[in-house]
Order: C-alpha cells, then sequence, then structure tokens
C-alpha cells in the first residue's frame, strides 16, 4: 500500500468527530495514518507503541479506543485493530481485483482470530458478489513468512546463478595445476558447497587462483597426500597458507613470489 493516507476535508464537519476531544481526534487520525495501516484497516499495534508515536497517556488511549469501539470506528483486541472503513476512504473502488487481490494478500499473513473474521464479513458486504473474499483462498501464514519464503527463495536462485559458473572453473583449475593429485567430481556436492562458502569473501574471490598457482609450484605441496582440494577448500586459513608462501621451496624466490604471485595486500 502506499506510504501516504487520505484525510477527507469532510471529516471535519462530521458530527462524530467534532465531538471528540482533542486527545481521541488525534488518536483517530494516527490509527488511520500510521506506518502499520493497510487496507484491510486491520494490522497490530501495541498501545506502548502508538503512546511513543502519539505522546498520549495509557489512559488517554484506553479511554480513546473504548469510544471508537462503542460507535463502531475501530476495534481494539489483543494487540490488533481493526478500522471498518479504511478501505473505504482509501482504496478508491472496492470492486476491482487489484484491490480484491491486495487485500486478500494482507488478510492471509494474519492468524485466524474473530477479529479478522469481522473484517473479512463487513469487505465482503460492502462489495460485489464477485468481489467478495472465499476464506478458504487465504490460508494463514505466520507473520510475513510468504514474503520471507519468497524473498529467500530469490537470493538462493541468484547465488546458484553466481556460483554455478565457479565450481566448473575451480576443477578445471585443479586439475590443470595438479594433474597427479585426486580429481574431485563435478557431483560433489560437498566440496562445491565448501567453494560457495568460501566464496562469500571477496578476498578469496580475488586470490583463489593466486594461492593454487603458488602452490603448484610448491614440491611440499604436490608430494604430500594431504594436500588435496577438500583441504584447500575447508576453511579461510589453508588456502591463505598457500598464498601466503608458507609451503614455498626452499630457496624460492619470497620477494617474486609475494610480489608477482600474491598480491594480497596491495
Amino acid at each position: 500500500m502506499a506510504s501516504y493516507r487520505q484525510i477527507h476535508t469532510c471529516i471535519w464537519k462530521d458530527a462524530w468527530f467534532l465531538d471528540l476531544t482533542a486527545n481521541h481526534k488525534l488518536l483517530w487520525i494516527y490509527l488511520f495514518s500510521n506506518e502499520r495501516a493497510n487496507l484491510t484497516g486491520l494490522y497490530d499495534l501495541h498501545k506502548r507503541i502508538i503512546a511513543f508515536e502519539t505522546g498520549l497517556s495509557l489512559k488517554a488511549i484506553a479511554s480513546g479506543l473504548a469510544a471508537f469501539a462503542q460507535a463502531s470506528k475501530a476495534f481494539y483486541e489483543d494487540g490488533w485493530v481493526w478500522i471498518p472503513n479504511l478501505a473505504k476512504y482509501n482504496a478508491g473502488s472496492l470492486n476491482s481485483d487489484k484491490i480484491r487481490r491486495h487485500i486478500a494478500g494482507a488478510l492471509s499473513k494474519i492468524a485466524d482470530t474473530p477479529l479478522k473474521a469481522r473484517c473479512i464479513d463487513h469487505y465482503n458486504s460492502i462489495v460485489s458478489e464477485e468481489y467478495r473474499i472465499d476464506t478458504l483462498s487465504i490460508p494463514y501464514t505466520t507473520g510475513y513468512q510468504e514474503q520471507e519464503q519468497e524473498q529467500e527463495q530469490e537470493q538462493e536462485q541468484e547465488q546458484e546463478q553466481e556460483q554455478e559458473p565457479a565450481f566448473p572453473d575451480f576443477l578445471s583449475t585443479w586439475q590443470s595445476m595438479f594433474p597427479s593429485k585426486p580429481q574431485p567430481k563435478p557431483t560433489n556436492a560437498t566440496l562445491r558447497e565448501k567453494l560457495t562458502t568460501r566464496l562469500k569473501k571477496s578476498e578469496f574471490q580475488d586470490n583463489w587462483r593466486l594461492a593454487l598457482t603458488r602452490a603448484s609450484k610448491s614440491t611440499f605441496c604436490k608430494e604430500r597426500g594431504w594436500f588435496t582440494a577438500q583441504w584447500f577448500l575447508k576453511n579461510d586459513e589453508n588456502w591463505r597458507k598457500c598464498a601466503d608462501g608458507n609451503y614455498d621451496d626452499e630457496g624460492a624466490d619470497k620477494k617474486t613470489g609475494a610480489n608477482d604471485l600474491w598480491k594480497l595486500h596491495g
């Protein structure tokens, strides 16, 4: 929903509104204009948050909510607010598929309660039959679970797309530099996962090839059975040891190795 709410000018001539105290007028305007309000008119809001954002006392808030409920303008139950006419004054035409989908989607994120049932019944009573909401079509998902799951799936897909070319690249690089070493299989899910973990750090992204290049020049690494692709990717320490020249042959040109093959520090 848009980040703004409409305040109709006719409110200042409404007899019910004019009879409210100044505190209750502030509370009423706040209930349909705060950032949690949505087209359903049903949303969670703790009284302490109302107090913090309006400056009203808890006593003034309680008396105001009681007055609104008595007038059937707004209802507050177990930390949830429902304003029956919020959609009426903010959605334009309620008889539209777009509005129906929006309201049904918002309601699907709210637990089934008597207040939610009243909200649905009220909405269905003010729209044409073809735009009514079937309660079976809006299964409840806890909080914003549905939205979070969609975002997580999108992120996972993006990561898979980004990392997919990296594993074959690593395998081919390993094979070319260490042809006599055990060659990991393309179906090795564990190794793929380790590579994905290492690639989350830009330091590894930029320098893993250089680390392998230096290790390929080391007799120690090439002859030792423990030096495998699994060992190289196991953690952030192992590949750094290769990068830092810890396994360089005795008498190797450390200066050339550090400056030309490994430029980790600039």
